[in-house]
């Protein structure tokens, strides 16, 4: 989840004046590039023509030297990009004090209409009714719509308006989906806009590529061959996305930027989170990348940037317009040592087409022996991640493995180090800084790196989330958090044993893990010390590994929050293995999105492998994708994960009557998560009208509150979760899903109905 607070045209000079400031050299403004090259053909680069300088011919000794190109300063123009991010319209709802401005109710509910006729919704699920702030008065609300594409229609084709009661209710004859806006007006002015999504109560199939068809007849192997331009459409062979939204030319866009290895980052756009458009790389070609800034990378990387690797990154709104990207480059072995050099930067597009984003400014260096300091030693400028606090405050995560992840402060003017850092520092104070930082405890905070957040993990990503109630299993709300944040982390071998951590805080600095303990503490060195140490293909076997791991941090027994880890229904043959890096990210229409990075054991013959002491883990997968998945904050606040595949199903309230009937006999599979070294398969339990489960599992359940669910599981945990309408991927059809926590293990609980 993204915000930035919103900023009108007007402060472009403003913002303007503070990079000029900040940034190095002092290039015209009108050099700035005027994107003119946005949206061309996407291609692998090349490295032959980035040394354009004239050559010096002998004739032209005594004459007067051809003038040096000015350098390189960055300016932004103006951007037509609608900004349609949550967080800033949850802001704009806050006083100072962080009390409602104008809405106490929810800014965007959704209200469902019966497309099955099946007659089980609630008012709760139907009607939304708009309560206003202590104190506020309006002179009228406004009411307008459009479809799912962002094309005006009429309110009474979703809703209908009670004006007295201020109640919208879902149209129950309704034949599509949309967006009703309840413009606030105050003195003929709009002060504050409701998104009321009006959607279906059971999603129709979303067309996916992988389903219980295709899989079956044997159609899998061409989604992951490669297009004429090199890369791959659609959702595969896509390595840690990340997400935002922009409204161009009054359509809604999810945009999707992902690592792209050579030539810059990939970009994708979509309207639905299900099927998604190749548009290409995020930098220029390889003879623009000087006129975008990009070489300014280059003295840092020793290579030219179109000659470097562009790894995870994250997109989020600028205050002057337009959007910021944060990347990481990425110089693999370029000496006999194997060392690489890493940096992670700023760079800004005002219209998010490919080919268009220039370089803004250095955010953070370090310098690393990938296949080995980076993953048990180091401090790594990877995985940039941008959050923000409940006062507006801009942070930056990072890490990858080794020393774990750390967070800086940003400036939300200008998008650089709150700092004022701006000048690529030189190699011996980079080692310096990183020497000082690995060194640093889990809290402290170094003048460089950051304050240091997690041990051995990387892919880290915080989620603001608000108003979160905590609901007693008689269906009462016990609290409320006005502002919770949630840690996403990732931890173990990328292809065998990729495993998804959580964790939950009122601050956006401090997190723990459910023993208590700083994140990933008991799995420092895990592998080492339990012999489960699958072959890694970067390894440099002339260096002693056990050395390069400290484990002197290490907490045995400290257990984590798993969200996800590998996993198959009994029925279906694509499996969900390794999943990992990936985006939290809260919509416009208030639908939370866990997008993350998948593989599959599904195409290939050999599923399992063995370990130095003998242990069977899962095998090694090459294919990887990326899907959508929708996330839920159960009864105690924790994240729970579907199972199952985003279909535009909606997050609404579920009785348990209508829980049930979409299980023939009451019979569910039910995925009983742990060990992240294999892949756990369902099994079959039935539940009782009694509250018992019974099959391959035994134990209890309970309904409670308007969709959570408790399950005491013999032998395994006590789990709260939340029970959601879903399209089931085993099934390939509409059915009931549960998605729970383990509050003494911390393992997840997966259920789909047998529909």
């Amino acid at each position: 989840m993204k915000r930035i607070t919103a900023k009108a045209l007007s402060l472009l000079l403003c913002s303007s004046l503070l990079l000029s400031l900040a940034s190095c050299g002092t290039k015209s403004e009108n050099d700035a590039p005027q994107n003119e090259n946005a949206g061309q053909e996407a291609g692998t680069q090349t490295d032959g023509s980035e040394n354009d300088a004239p050559e010096q011919n002998d004739d032209s000794q005594g004459e007067t030297a051809p003038e040096e190109a000015e350098a390189y300063h960055f300016t932004p123009t103006a951007s037509e990009l609608a900004n349609a991010d949550y967080d800033v319209r949850v802001r704009e709802n806050r006083n100072e004090d962080g009390s409602k401005k104008y809405v106490l109710s929810d800014i965007a509910p959704t209200i469902c209409y019966d497309n099955l006729s099946l007659g089980y919704l609630t008012p709760g699920a139907t009607t939304y009714t708009l309560n206003l702030a202590e104190g506020v008065t309006i002179d009228d609300v406004s009411l307008s719509a459009v479809d799912e594409n962002y094309a005006s229609l009429s309110v009474e084709d979703l809703a209908v308006w009670d004006s007295e009661s201020r109640t919208l209710t879902a149209n129950g004859s309704a034949s599509e989906n949309g967006v009703v806006f309840l413009d606030l007006v105050q003195g003929g002015e709009v002060v504050f806009t409701v998104n009321v999504r009006v959607t279906a109560a059971y999603p129709d199939d979303p067309d996916y590529d992988i389903n219980a068809e295709s899989i079956k007849d044997d159609e899998l192997e061409f989604l992951f061959d490669y297009n004429a331009d090199g890369e791959l459409d659609e959702n595969y062979n896509v390595h840690d996305p990340a997400l935002t939204e922009a409204v161009i030319d009054g359509v809604r866009y999810y945009y999707m930027v992902q690592t792209g290895w050579a030539g810059g980052n990939i970009i994708r756009r979509s309207t639905d989170l299900i099927h998604w458009e190749y548009l290409g790389k995020t930098t220029p070609a390889a003879e623009k990348m000087a006129e975008y800034g990009w070489s300014e990378v280059d003295a840092w990387m020793l290579t030219d940037s179109a000659n470097c690797q562009y790894w995870a990154a994250d997109l989020v709104p600028a205050s002057y317009g337009g959007y910021w990207l944060y990347t990481c480059l990425v110089n693999s072995g370029y000496d006999e040592e194997k060392h690489d050099r890493v940096c992670i930067v700023l760079a800004w597009s005002p219209t998010l087409e490919a080919r268009s984003f220039q370089y803004v400014g250095c955010i953070l260096q370090s310098i690393s022996d990938y296949a080995q300091d980076a993953l048990y030693y180091n401090v790594v400028a990877l995985d940039p991640q941008v959050a923000y606090d409940a006062a507006g405050n801009m942070y930056l995560t990072f890490g990858s493995f080794g020393a774990g992840t750390y967070m800086i402060e940003l400036d939300s003017e200008t998008g650089l180090r709150k700092d004022g850092e701006t000048e690529w520092l030189d190699e011996d104070t980079i080692n310096t800084y990183m020497e000082e930082a690995r060194a640093t405890a889990i809290g402290e905070t170094h003048p460089y790196y950051g304050t240091h957040m997690t041990y051995c993990a990387e892919g880290s990503v915080i989620t603001h989330q608000y108003d979160v109630p905590l609901v007693s299993e008689d269906g009462e709300i016990t609290e409320i958090y006005d502002d919770y944040y949630y840690l996403m982390t990732c931890l173990g071998v990328l292809s065998r044993n990729y495993v998804l951590f959580t964790a939950k805080s009122d601050t956006i600095d401090a997190f723990s893990n459910l023993s208590g303990d700083p994140m990933a503490s008991g799995w420092i060195g895990k592998e080492l010390v339990t012999g489960l140490f699958p072959p890694l293909s970067g390894y440099r076997s002339d260096l002693d590994r056990e050395s390069y791991i400290t484990t002197a941090d290490r907490i045995e027994g400290s257990t984590e929050y798993i969200a996800m880890s590998s996993f198959q229904w009994a029925d279906y043959d694509f499996d969900i293995h390794a999943p990992g890096h990936g985006d939290l990210y809260t919509t416009s229409d208030g639908v939370n999105i866990a997008m993350l990075m998948v593989r599959t054991l599904a195409l290939q013959s050999d599923k399992t492998a063995e370990c130095d002491n003998g242990y069977p883990l899962a095998a090694s997968s090459t294919k990887f994708f990326m899907q959508a998945h929708q996330y839920y904050l159960n009864s105690v606040g924790d994240i729970v994960i579907n199972a199952n595949r985003y279909a535009g199903e909606p997050d609404r309230p579920v009785s348990k009557e209508e829980f049930l009937s979409f299980a023939n006999d009451n019979q569910f599979q039910l995925v009983l998560a742990g060990d992240p070294y294999v892949t756990t398969t369902a099994v079959y339990v039935t539940l009782g009208e009694d509250g018992s489960v019974t099959g391959d599992a035994a134990g209890s359940w309970s309904m409670y509150g308007d969709r959570y669910i408790r399950l005491d599981i013999d032998g395994y945990d006590t789990y709260y979760g939340v029970v959601a309408v879903s399209w089931l991927d085993n099934k390939n059809c509409v059915g009931m899903t549960v998605t729970a926590m383990g509050q003494s293990t911390g393992w997840p609980l997966y259920m789909n109905s047998e529909s």
